[in-house]
Parts: structure tokens; C-alpha cells; sequence
């Protein structure tokens, strides 16, 4: 059913008082804020109605009413207007952020703005680092370490570096490795791993046998794998604002859940990978978050770009009565300064 403008007006009032005071919100409330045109009765039986279409609820019967999760996605999708920064907000964002960066430096670009989304919002802010196989990459090394074990170092004009161990099924020579090295930065370079995975190099049957053997283990990224998950690390910072949500801190067993569930590097690739795909922001309210553990909380992400492709995502956790007007603008600006910043 679709709510009349008055109802999505009420709607939308009580979700802003409720983001601004944490407390179940009354009809007289709602006309006291923003319709002092209408009666508190009058109030009251919206309320009733969006109560009984899911958009609210009443923790006790003596008590004013609450957003559910749904009423929290229609306010976001259609009732939350200007979803701008002020200007000043923006240059504080634009002052505090690095200003270029030098290759092997990318590292700390990523763990500082998730250090600036966290002091922007209040909230927690975290960024995925590139994924291995999203990134063009201008210079691949293999290094013998063992008889049989290479190290495999990938750079990209960016000075994004990554780095993995494989295992040969056989002993290799550095020459080896060496004439391998060549072939890949003669016909490879300046392409995703995705793309060299489906690329033939017309050489020896022998080389064509070392180069299918050692590249097959390190560009086989087709599906997000354990070695995939582990290759992309996750930058975080403001875990302690989680303290400031009263809604959360009461709660000693939901906070130790919440607390856990950050701490897992893998299970933060999970929830930011769904974002990879997407254009825009995508905010996951409540119950929409696919880890369970963070059912109290909302996710707020965007992705950002490198040589123009979606190399990894970025975003802010915080309580689901977040004030989303202020939340998504930050995401979204900050994305784009660390996509102009990687990228420089």
C-alpha cells in the first residue's frame, strides 16, 4: 500500500526525532516537530495505520512508537531529501584528507580515510583494501624462495602492491623464474588479472607449461575463495564509538557481538564484497546486514575506483538510527576523494 503524503510527512518526522533522541516518539511529539496543523488525535491514528503497514512499532503500550527496518529503507529510498553535505562539511573532509601519495604508500591512503570517515560520522568507518584481481597491474615479479616455492609480487602504476606465496610441483630455477618474469611484463602488463587469466602467450611448450602451472595459482580469482578473502585486508577505525550508542552499550551482549564480528577480517570482506558490483551508495538497514551480529546496526558503502575500475569498497557501521541525511553524503564524497587520490 502506498503511504498519502501526510503519512509518509508523519513517517518521516517521527524517524528524524527518534535519530535525534533515541526515545519511542509520541503524536504530540510529531505535531509539536513539524505539524502543528493537525491534531494529536489525528497524529495518532496515522501512527496506528503505519503501525499496522509495518513502518513503526510500539515497544510498550504506554509508549510512543518506533521506525522498524522498513520504515527506516522507505525513509532512506524516498522520504530523505537533500542528501548533501554542507560546504563546510565537505572542505573539513577535503582539508583532513591526504593529498596525493607515493608508490607503497597506499596502505596508510586506506587505513586514513577510514580514520576520516569514523571522526566524520561519529560512527565506525572501514575500507576494503583493492582486491588482487580487480587491479591492472604494470610490473609482476616471481622470486624463487625455495626449491619450489615463489614469491609472486604485483604492482600497479598506482603503487598498489600485493604480494603472494605459491607453491611449484616441481623445483624451478631463478632463471627460470626470470625468463617467466619477462614474458609476463612484455605481454601482460597494463591488464586485470581477470583478463590475463584468459589470455594465450604463443611461447615453448615447456614455457607455456611453467607459465600455465605458476600463473594458474596465482590468477585463479573467479569466485570470492578463502585466498581471495585473505588477500583483501580491511581497514578500520572508530570500534570504540560503538560505546556512545546507547541503544547498543545497554546491551552488554549485543555490544560483545557487534565487537566480535568487527574483529573478523574475513567476515568484513563478506560484508563489504556484496557492495562491489554496485553503483552509488547501498545503505543495509537492521535485518538486510547478512551477518546476523550486526542486526542492530546499518551499513552505509560505496566503492571506489583505480585506472577506472571498482577495485574495492569502503563505508560506515553504525546504529540503525543513524542520521542516514549526513551518513550517505560522507560515504559517497569520501569515495570519490579516495578514488582521485589512489589514482594520482
Amino acid at each position: 500500500m502506498e503511504l498519502n503524503q501526510r503519512a509518509q510527512r508523519v513517517l518521516s518526522t517521527l524517524i528524524q526525532i527518534y535519530i535525534r533522541t533515541g526515545e519511542p516518539v509520541s503524536s504530540r511529539a510529531v505535531v509539536k516537530t513539524s505539524m502543528p496543523h493537525l491534531s494529536a488525535a489525528t497524529v495518532r491514528n496515522i501512527l496506528a495505520d503505519l503501525d499496522e503497514l509495518g513502518y513503526v512499532t510500539q515497544p510498550h503500550t504506554s509508549a510512543g512508537r518506533i521506525p522498524t527496518d522498513r520504515g527506516y529503507r522507505l525513509y532512506v529510498d524516498s522520504l530523505l531529501k537533500g542528501k548533501r553535505l554542507s560546504v563546510a562539511g565537505l572542505q573539513r573532509i577535503a582539508r583532513t584528507y591526504p593529498q596525493g601519495k607515493a608508490a607503497g604508500e597506499v596502505g596508510c591512503l586506506l587505513r586514513e580515510t577510514s580514520k576520516i570517515l569514523s571522526q566524520a560520522s561519529h560512527y565506525v568507518g572501514l575500507v576494503m583494501g583493492p582486491r588482487v584481481s580487480s587491479v591492472c597491474y604494470n610490473h609482476m615479479e616471481f622470486i624463487r624462495i625455495t626449491e619450489t616455492q615463489v614469491l609472486v609480487i604485483l604492482v600497479s602504476k598506482s603503487g598498489i602492491v600485493h604480494t603472494r606465496t605459491i607453491d611449484a610441483a616441481r623445483e624451478l630455477l631463478q632463471e627460470e623464474l626470470d625468463e617467466l618474469t619477462a614474458c609476463v611484463n612484455e605481454e601482460l602488463c597494463g591488464i586485470t588479472l581477470e583478463e590475463v587469466r584468459k589470455r594465450v602467450v604463443r611461447k615453448s611448450k615447456a614455457a607455456v607449461r611453467l607459465y600455465r602451472e605458476l600463473l594458474n595459482k596465482v590468477f585463479a580469482f573467479n569466485e570470492v575463495s578463502e585466498a581471495d578473502l585473505a588477500d583483501s585486508q580491511v581497514y578500520l577505525d572508530g570500534t570504540a564509538n560503538i560505546l556512545s550508542y546507547p541503544d547498543i552499550a545497554q546491551d552488554l551482549e549485543r555490544m560483545k557481538r557487534i565487537f566480535a564480528t568487527l574483529e573478523r577480517q574475513s567476515t568484513l570482506v563478506q560484508l563489504l564484497d556484496r557492495s562491489m558490483h554496485s553503483e552509488g551508495v547501498l545503505v543495509f538497514i537492521g535485518s538486510e546486514n547478512p551477518m546476523r551480529m550486526l542486526e542492530d546496526c546499518s551499513l552505509v558503502t560505496a566503492n571506489y575506483k583505480c585506472d577506472n575500475r571498482v577495485v574495492g569498497t569502503l563505508g560506515i557501521i553504525g546504529p540503525k538510527r543513524m542520521d542516514y541525511s549526513r551518513v550517505i553524503p560522507i560515504v559517497d564524497y569520501t569515495s570519490k576523494l579516495l578514488s582521485r587520490s589512489i589514482n594520482g
